[in-house]
């Protein structure tokens, strides 16, 4: 997410991992002792210093004051923040908080001057803190910059190409599931709710789609399902037995995998054992208008 105001610029990086947050002294990021992967074998601090470091020279000749821009060896003075949002609700990061505290690390990008790892309730509070500092020497130290308000609208429509509000409106979530995961076996049926943007499935009590722990081939956390506004797609978090859709193995691919309607999904295995779990995905417009269908049916 970037974020861009009148005084300040920050990009965050969101992760719906659940659980105790750790941060290992190789600088490695884990959920409940899992490792947690951003981008390709990336902790998710360097994964947004990444994004950070690409859009950076896109803004910059937007961002400068004007007696800079053509001082490109002063370009790294102006410094804007970073960070981490956990999203899940069951996250708990006080000891990766404590963890960089204590360490005072060096920033990774020369040009950061924060780096913040923060809950949906502190949003708004990070962005009002967010600031644009133009380095000027240890006399000087930080001195505050600006942004116009018709600048701000050049640079996400033109620059980052950013989608209209009305757009996104249409795609925020109402509330309502938009799919179901549906568990049928010997011991009965069972329906999970999918109206998450991020939803991790697997064995582990804090996934958000828990799976009976006699299915012993699936691991603690197993997959995601994700809804952006390119559609519902499925992605393996690197389980032990696999992950298969449509009966194609997907635990081999970095890709995820557009979900369609009525979609099977096992777990543990391609064939069906008392150990391998199947799910049917089906999506909530879909499902609402084939029970209206049925209901038609028999009257």
């Amino acid at each position: 997410m970037v974020v861009l105001t009148e005084r300040g610029f920050g990009i965050l990086e969101m992760k719906h991992s659940s659980g105790e947050i750790t941060i290992g002294q190789d600088g490695t990021w884990y959920a409940n002792r899992e490792r947690i992967h951003a981008g390709i074998h990336l902790n998710p601090r360097r994964q947004v210093q990444k994004y950070a470091e690409e859009i950076r020279p896109t803004l910059l000749p937007w961002l400068l004051p004007a007696d800079l821009k053509k001082s490109p060896e002063r370009w790294n003075d102006l410094k804007f923040q970073t960070g981490i949002c956990f999203t899940n609700p069951k996250a708990r990061f006080d000891k990766a908080k404590e963890f960089l505290t204590q360490k005072r690390p060096t920033p990774i990008l020369q040009w950061e001057s924060d780096f913040a790892i923060i809950s949906p309730a502190d949003f708004t509070a990070w962005v009002r803190e967010l600031r644009f500092q133009m380095d000027s020497g240890p006399a000087q130290q930080f001195q505050p910059v600006r942004v116009l308000p018709t600048t701000i609208l050049h640079i996400a429509n033109k620059v980052l190409g950013a989608t209209d509000w009305k757009e996104l409106l249409s795609a925020m979530p109402t509330g309502e599931p938009y799919g179901y995961l549906i568990l049928e076996d010997s011991d009965g049926r069972q329906v999970f709710n999918l109206h998450q943007d991020e939803s991790v499935i697997g064995r582990n009590p804090d996934c958000d789609v828990v799976i009976p722990e006699r299915y012993i081939r699936v691991s603690k956390w197993h997959c995601k399902i994700t809804r952006g506004i390119n559609g519902i797609t499925i992605k393996d978090l690197g389980s032990k037995n696999g992950t298969y859709w449509k009966g194609q193995a997907i635990s081999t691919s970095t890709r995820s995998f557009e979900l369609t309607h009525d979609s099977n999904i096992t777990l543990g295995g391609q064939f069906l054992t008392e150990k391998v779990c199947l799910l049917r995905f089906e999506l909530h417009d879909q499902t609402s208008l084939n029970s209206l269908s049925a209901k038609l049916e028999t009257q």
